[in-house]
């Protein structure tokens, strides 16, 4: 093979990389962060699976910070985070503790602040 060394520089929180003479912005991508904002749709969050809602953390009209944990839903008994994608103020709560939920239903409307 073929060794090489390159040059990374970071400027507060953007990462670049020298490589082969030019120098290339690096973009940071979160994989857990792109799931929960897969199952966020029209400013409401959905079940990413069928579960049974453990916990309802917030309650409507409550403001919230983008990543703070709004619903804890178990599936295959694992607990699963339900996220703010972005700070917001909760709108409405369509679940509520005990309740089953099927894959894609709504369980909180969050509205940006």
């Amino acid at each position: 093979g073929l060794r090489r060394q390159h040059r990374a520089i970071r400027r507060g929180d953007t990462l670049y990389l020298q490589w082969d003479g030019e120098l290339r912005r690096i973009e940071s991508y979160d994989p857990i962060s792109a799931v929960e904002a897969s199952h966020s749709h029209q400013g409401g969050l959905t079940a990413p699976m069928n579960g049974s809602i453990v916990r309802v953390l917030v309650e409507a009209g409550q403001t919230v910070e983008a990543g703070a944990q709004l619903v804890v839903l178990e599936a295959m008994k694992m607990e699963h985070s339900i996220r703010a994608p972005h700070a917001g103020i909760i709108k409405a709560l369509y679940c509520q503790e005990g309740e089953m939920v099927s894959e894609g239903s709504a369980l909180v409307e969050l509205e940006h602040a």
